[in-house]
């Protein structure tokens, strides 16, 4: 699957942009600031409805403008695709594949699946677990509609519980039962689906830490979860006194974790930088293996600020993974041409190059 057209009005720091994308690989290169790491998260939210920075959508538009349009052209075999993302200030988002308008977000997440590698990656193994969660919640959303409908479902009614545990007045067992009974099937549709995905996903990790590592150091990768080791309704319904004291929700899936540890020891206190960014692409690419199997299509790799941080080694194991022929349609940033395009000639990879200054794209010739 290739993006095959962008074009962009009032998008962040562009008035309008209308660029083509013929290639396998395709480096977007211009100065710190100009508008590249826009670009590729641009192409990240036609996939799946939303900036990989978390930004809502009033925060999208350009300085002084009302509005803003996202527009993608994608090709797959002999199947042809177009979809439109629109916002106007103060009003819904607007979603329109092939013209018509999309009654709901999940109808498009999973369509045109996308994996973004990015500097943030970073909090996934130094952040709190909700951004361990958030990770790994994002792909299983993009590989399984039905995760995503559990997970919208699980997240309205943990919302509801939390107001009302917090609310004036004081809920009963029999109205706290209620909101458990109807929590417990989705929490346990999700713990289960969580637990099938990371049959495979593990092994998928460690496997490219390995390759990457050329085998040097002992990585893990453990899924943590109250839901794992009891009856999931005895557990919701055993804390029932003890959220009414804490006036807060104390089990769920909410609460699970993913535990990363290098030698036995926790990977964010004792990796190196080289090791941590190193398993962080890892995932990424797990997760890229991942969604090209259950979905049956080659997902959009993105990689921004691709070459920082990454010794020659490392860099060199990871160019050869994305021209085994494994890979699909490939976007990286660079802040200078000249080194991507001899890492890429040397290896006979043929790209296209686009250079970004403040706010346009043009393609060299």
């Amino acid at each position: 699957m290739n993006i095959t057209r962008l074009k962009l009005s009032n998008f962040k720091n562009y008035d309008v942009a209308d660029v083509a994308f013929d290639n396998k690989v395709n480096i977007i290169y211009g100065n710190n600031g100009s508008g590249k790491t826009n670009i590729l998260d641009a192409i990240h939210f036609l996939s799946v409805s939303k900036s990989y920075f978390g930004l809502s959508d009033k925060y999208l538009i350009k300085d002084d403008q009302d509005f803003y349009r996202i527009e993608g052209h994608y090709s797959q075999d002999e199947k042809k695709d177009h979809i439109v993302i629109k916002y106007k200030r103060d009003q819904k988002r607007d979603i329109l594949l092939n013209t018509k308008k999309l009654k709901r977000v999940g109808d498009l997440i999973g369509r045109f699946p996308v994996v973004l590698i990015a500097p943030d990656d970073i909090n996934i193994v130094k952040g709190g677990s909700k951004e361990r969660r958030d990770y790994f919640n994002k792909w299983l959303c993009q590989s399984d509609r039905t995760y995503l409908d559990a997970l919208m479902s699980y997240n309205r009614l943990l919302r509801q519980k939390d107001a009302l545990l917090k609310g004036d007045y004081t809920p009963d067992r029999l109205t706290m039962e209620a909101y458990n009974s109807k929590m417990i099937g989705f929490a346990t549709t999700l713990h289960n689906s969580i637990r099938t995905a990371l049959s495979d996903f593990i092994p998928a990790a460690l496997d490219q830490y390995s390759t990457i590592s050329e085998g040097k150091d002992d990585i893990q990768l453990n899924y943590l979860s109250d839901l794992s080791d009891q009856d999931i309704d005895v557990l919701f319904n055993n804390m029932i006194p003890q959220e009414i004291h804490a006036r807060r929700p104390l089990v769920g899936v909410q609460r699970d974790d993913y535990e990363f540890t290098i030698k036995d020891m926790p990977l964010k206190k004792y990796g190196s930088q080289g090791q941590i960014k190193s398993f962080l692409y890892a995932l990424r690419l797990a997760e890229f293996i991942y969604l090209r199997k259950h979905l049956k299509r080659l997902p959009i790799l993105i990689l921004d600020d691709f070459f920082e941080k990454l010794d020659q080694h490392r860099l060199s194991t990871l160019l050869s993974l994305i021209n085994s022929g494994s890979f699909g349609q490939v976007f990286l940033s660079d802040t200078e041409l000249a080194r991507s395009k001899t890492i890429f000639e040397e290896r006979g990879i043929t790209f296209g190059a686009y250079r970004v200054t403040e706010g346009s794209i043009e393609r060299d010739q």
